[in-house]
């Protein structure tokens, strides 16, 4: 029987939206670089989405002050981090945490490659 990962493992956290959108902002970044901080995670949205998502928003959905965003919020977040946008819903399955883990992986390192490039 597996455990469920505490908060300060590094494996997919299954619980709240609030969890799911901390783990990815603290595994979704290039390499030699800390986690994203709302601000950067706000940029990189509107970046990736053009959607114009506040610093704000994303620090209240960390928080767990936000706990129901609109649809064009977790579609945005979703396409940012490379996940389904059913990622952020319900307690992904075992083999869905895996595929979510090497998608931020691989994320971090196009990330760093684009860095990299600049």
């Amino acid at each position: 029987m597996s455990e469920t990962p505490s908060p300060g493992d590094d494996g997919l956290q299954p619980g709240t939206l609030a969890d799911k959108l901390t783990w990815l902002m603290r595994h979704a970044h290039p390499a030699g670089r800390g986690p994203l901080t709302t601000h950067q995670a706000a940029a990189l949205v509107e970046q990736v989405t053009g959607e114009p998502i506040s610093h704000t928003t994303i620090w209240k959905i960390t928080q767990g002050i936000n706990v129901n965003p609109g649809m064009r919020v977790i579609q945005a977040l979703a396409k940012t981090f490379a996940v389904p946008v059913s990622y952020f819903f319900g307690e992904p399955s075992e083999a869905e945490n895996d595929q979510i883990q090497e998608r931020a992986e691989l994320l971090a390192m196009i990330r760093a490659t684009a860095i990299d490039a600049e």
